[in-house]
């Protein structure tokens, strides 16, 4: 694990905004600089793959991604990022597999139990889908999905689209139509 100084944190946030904006090219030498000289840097890892994959080599990405799992295997960022990368390329056990590791692990993320949802709903499994997005059955619904879209507004928007599908799908469950409302809301 890298000792986060100041100056890596700079760099780190500089990284994220060039992200943000798609300059993949430009984030992928910086994070490959910030590596030389850390290569246990988990979290560089994981957004160097993730410049890999936009830059169109998916193997490589993976590659970085299984890096990063040696050095820390509950990482849940990377947990997901995996898992979203493999159901991406039609590798679903295993997917699915990391996915519910990542939604489950400490800090749980959010966006891989809204990928297993997604994942569930499209494979005829919505009652499964609405239990991973968080939705309790004779509890309190909503805890995790309403806090999963909140990331940003088109992170937000496009996982509300997809769970709505999902509870269209379960029209049969009790909460369906409440989860329903609460997406309109939010």
């Amino acid at each position: 694990m890298a000792a986060m100084t100041p100056a890596l944190l700079d760099a780190m946030r500089r990284i994220n905004e060039l992200l943000r904006v798609g300059s993949f090219r430009a984030a992928h030498d910086q994070l490959e600089t910030i590596l030389a000289a850390n290569p246990g840097f988990v979290e560089a890892l994981r957004l160097l793959a993730g410049t890999k994959q936009a830059l169109g080599d998916a193997a490589a990405a993976e590659e970085l991604l299984r890096r990063a799992l040696t050095l820390d295997p509950n990482w849940t960022p990377t947990l997901a990022t995996l898992g979203e990368l493999l159901l991406g390329s039609g590798r679903a056990s295993e997917a699915e597999a990391l996915l519910q590791r990542a939604a489950g692990g400490s800090p749980p993320y959010p966006r891989a139990a809204l990928l297993l949802a997604r994942y569930y709903n499209d494979t005829g499994r919505p009652d499964r889908a609405l239990a991973v997005a968080g939705v309790r059955m004779g509890g309190e619904p909503l805890r995790q999905p309403a806090a999963a879209l909140r990331l940003d507004s088109v992170e937000h928007r496009h996982h509300a689209v997809h769970l709505a599908r999902v509870v269209v799908g379960a029209a049969r469950v009790a909460h369906a139509q409440l989860v329903r409302l609460v997406l309109i809301v939010a």
